[in-house]
């Protein structure tokens, strides 16, 4: 198996519901979901008495709303010590939604490649209107890291009371986050990956 697996594609393509089935497979990987810890810091810091962590999570929450790229420094700023570390401690890694940005693409594939290590690829595409229509019935719970596919069902499983993200009720914001992250970007992305450290998918 290779050291880094990655699984990229558009939003409501899957991601998370293949990651958890991977990570039953495979126990030995650490297991980092750009999304998520993006909207861990918004949550962490958005009052914090720090102003530059403040303005930091102000800034990515702007932008997730917008459905546009993070900057791409504020991306590393909260996902690259985990990786780093993950990686220094000789782990593997299984990612989800990587950065969306081809200066994203080339950091991270420039850092395995410095690293000497393999990376696949599964590219999961879906068209823009199953996004939109997967949209319309993705719900979380706190303490879940799959969504659910209804109300109903996310009532059932989980302890407190369900929730829909901001961009799944906001048509404009997903289809802005399908063109602008997704389909204007992906084979360039892709093709950087290849070329910086020979990834398959």
């Amino acid at each position: 198996m290779s050291d880094v697996i990655i699984l990229y594609g558009p939003p409501l393509a899957g991601k998370g519901t293949q990651v958890c089935v991977l990570q039953e497979l495979l126990k030995d990987y650490f297991h980092l979901d750009f999304g998520t810890e993006l909207r861990k810091y918004i949550e962490s810091y958005s009052n914090s008495s720090s102003q530059e962590e403040a303005d930091r999570a102000k800034r990515l929450q702007q932008k997730i709303e917008a459905g546009e790229g993070v900057l791409t420094e504020d991306l590393r700023y909260v996902v690259e010590s985990r990786i780093e570390n993950v990686v220094d401690d000789g782990g593997k890694l299984l990612i989800e939604g990587p950065g969306r940005l081809v200066a994203e693409a080339e950091w991270l594939s420039k850092f395995f490649a410095e690293k000497k290590l393999s990376v696949t690829i599964f590219h999961l595409h879906i068209d823009l209107d199953t996004t939109l229509a997967r949209a319309k019935n993705r719900w979380y719970c706190k303490g879940y890291s799959r969504p659910f596919t209804s109300k109903e069902e996310a009532i059932t499983s989980c302890k407190g009371e369900p929730y829909r993200r901001y961009e799944d009720q906001n048509e404009g914001v997903n289809i802005s986050r399908y063109k602008k992250l997704y389909d204007d970007q992906y084979a360039l992305i892709i093709q950087t990956y290849q070329l910086l450290c020979q990834a398959w998918y």
